[in-house]
């Protein structure tokens, strides 16, 4: 990905707001939706993930312009919302598994890392972070530069056996 950073910034950049979204869609019918409905890991690697996710975050630096007041408290609420959501599906399901085991062993269903629910949240908290002003900054484009590699080092398959 990292090879493929300029590349795959310029497609999204030249992308119609229309195609952006179509693709946008599709990437998470594929790797969020599919994953929460079925539990089934189809890629083995969270690169796919991390695509979805920095594609969602180009398409809200390039088409997010709204209504900065109603946006606060939209976004505030979608938050909270998934959030209770989230936190009363994992309550749900320990009552339930204590009858049903099957439920036992999907405890954490709705908070996956690649459920529709947390790219949800995730999505909701950057945009509700990032229509204050003042988000912009420095020191945390840089920290968040050298984030990357670190998620790369993460993600290689011997690193996760020694990590």
């Amino acid at each position: 990905m990292y090879l493929l950073s300029p590349y795959w910034n310029r497609l999204l950049i030249n992308l119609s707001r229309n195609e952006f979204l179509s693709m946008l869609i599709i990437m998470i019918i594929l790797w969020s939706v599919i994953r929460t409905l079925t539990t089934f890991d189809m890629y083995g690697s969270q690169i796919p993930l991390f695509m979805m996710c920095y594609s969602l975050g180009a398409y809200w630096r390039l088409h997010g312009k709204t209504n900065i007041r109603r946006a606060r408290f939209v976004y505030g609420i979608c938050c909270l919302l998934i959030w209770l959501v989230m936190k009363s599906s994992y309550v749900v399901f320990w009552f339930l598994g204590h009858k049903y085991t099957i439920f036992a062993q999907h405890l954490s269903f709705l908070g996956d890392r690649n459920s529709i629910f947390t790219i949800s949240l995730a999505f909701f908290s950057l945009t509700f972070v990032s229509i204050f002003k003042g988000f912009i900054s420095i020191y945390i484009n840089e920290l968040s530069a050298c984030m990357f590699g670190v998620f790369l080092i993460h993600e290689h398959h011997c690193m996760k056996r020694i990590l």
